[in-house]
């Protein structure tokens, strides 16, 4: 049989975590009541655990009303139920996920259009803006060329661009920056 983990144990166990105000409150009184049977009882007669903000805390229930509380099915019979509640409850759910979608599709859809086309835009800017050519660094660079599909396109659509001269494009193409089927474009395009 597993020995009781006392107060300290626990303190030693978790230093840098807190008690909880109530918690703290029934330590120092030395008494807690139980929300099951209803009697007051010894602080040790309680579980002693951690919340999921890494707080100490007594459970709510005494040990002996914990342990008749506990189910007495096993894990297979437990993973089986939730199977079965899985299957049982499957289309439902499905239903419900599905109206939830289509019920915010259309303002979500809204928002990542603006949201692109704000980008689209800063993104041209840029390109207006810049005036040395990315391949030389010569000033009076009139022509780019946008991938799309550069990098993490869900993050930035518009990752990678050459700001160049209109003779820099093959010295481009020959280093690999810019594919040899694809074209540059004139900045007037984007005014």
């Amino acid at each position: 049989m597993k020995k009781r983990q006392t107060i300290e144990e626990f303190d030693r166990r978790f230093p840098s975590c807190r008690w909880t105000k109530s918690a703290q409150a029934e330590r120092t009184a030395g008494v807690k009541r139980c929300r099951k049977c209803g009697k007051t009882k010894d602080v040790e007669e309680f579980y002693l655990f951690l919340t999921p903000q890494k707080a100490k805390r007594f459970a709510s229930y005494c040990r002996p009303c914990s342990n008749t509380y506990k189910p007495n099915t096993t894990t297979e019979q437990r993973a089986e139920n939730d199977r079965r509640s899985y299957y049982k409850h499957h289309e439902k759910n499905k239903a419900r996920a599905r109206a939830a979608w289509y019920s915010n599709h259309e303002e979500n859809k809204a928002r990542q259009r603006k949201s692109y086309a704000e980008r689209k835009a800063e993104n041209e800017a840029e390109i207006l803006a810049q005036d040395e050519c990315d391949i030389c660094g010569k000033p009076g660079a009139a022509y780019f060329y946008r991938c799309i599909n550069a990098g993490n396109t869900q993050d930035n659509e518009f990752a990678f661009w050459l700001v160049l001269h209109h003779v820099c494009q093959f010295e481009a193409k020959d280093a690999r920056l810019i594919p040899w089927t694809s074209r540059i474009r004139k900045k007037e395009v984007l005014k």
